[in-house]
C-alpha cells in the first residue's frame, strides 16, 4: 500500500522503516527460535520484537491510506472547497459522510468491513444504495456496542468512496413486513 500511495498520492516511500522492520523480522526467524528449543526469555523478547514490527507496519499502512484518502475529492461542491472550515457539516446539508475503502491487493476482493458508526442509509460513489446491517461489535467503544457491517467488492489496486447518511426519517427498505410463528415475509421474499 505504501508503494501504491507513493505512486498515486505522493506518499514518501518509507524505505528505512521497512528495512528496519524486515531486519527485525528476519532476526526472529533463525532456526533455534523456530524449533522451540530456546529458553522462555527468548520467546518473550521475540514476541516484543515482532510486536514492534507489527507497530511499524501499522503506522506505514495508516500513513499511506491517509495520504490516498486525502488525495480523493470527497467534497460535494465548490462551496466546501473554498471553505474548509465548513467541512464538518456533511450531514447537516445532506451530503453524507464520505468513507474511503481501498484495495491494495493485486486481485479483486469481496469482503465485509465493519465500522463503529451509525447509519440509516449508505450509498456508493454513483449514488446507488448499498445494503448494510447493524451488528453487535466485538468490543464496546464509548458505550456503543453496535457496528455497521458493509459488503464491499473492489477491483485490484482501487478504492471506492461510500457516503454514510444519518437521516432523521430513515428510508423504508420494504413496504410491508409480516412476521408470525410460521412465516417471515416482505415485498421481495417469503420464508
Amino acid at each position: 500500500i505504501s508503494l501504491m500511495s507513493s505512486r498515486i498520492a505522493g506518499f514518501e516511500y518509507p524505505k528505512e522503516k521497512l528495512r528496519e522492520a524486515w531486519g527485525i523480522l528476519l532476526f526472529n526467524h533463525f532456526h533455534d527460535l523456530l524449533g522451540g528449543c530456546s529458553v522462555k526469555g527468548v520467546y518473550k523478547t521475540a514476541m516484543n520484537q515482532l510486536g514492534a514490527v507489527d507497530s511499524i507496519c501499522d503506522k506505514i499502512v495508516y500513513g499511506a491510506m491517509q495520504k490516498i484518502a486525502q488525495s480523493i475529492d470527497t467534497v460535494c461542491n465548490d462551496v466546501y472547497k473554498k471553505a474548509p472550515e465548513r467541512w464538518f457539516v456533511w450531514e447537516a446539508e445532506n451530503h453524507g459522510m464520505p468513507i474511503v475503502v481501498c484495495n491494495s491487493k493485486p486481485y479483486p476482493i469481496k469482503t465485509t468491513i465493519k465500522m463503529f458508526i451509525s447509519a440509516s442509509k449508505i450509498t456508493d460513489s454513483r449514488g446507488n444504495g448499498v445494503p448494510f446491517q447493524k451488528v453487535r461489535g466485538e468490543q464496546t467503544l464509548k458505550g456503543r456496542k453496535d457496528v455497521i457491517a458493509l459488503s464491499v467488492n473492489l477491483k485490484p489496486y482501487s478504492y471506492e468512496v461510500y457516503r454514510v447518511y444519518q437521516l432523521k426519517d430513515p428510508e423504508r427498505t420494504f413496504d410491508k413486513i409480516i412476521c408470525d410463528r410460521d412465516r417471515l415475509e416482505n415485498d421481495k421474499l417469503t420464508v
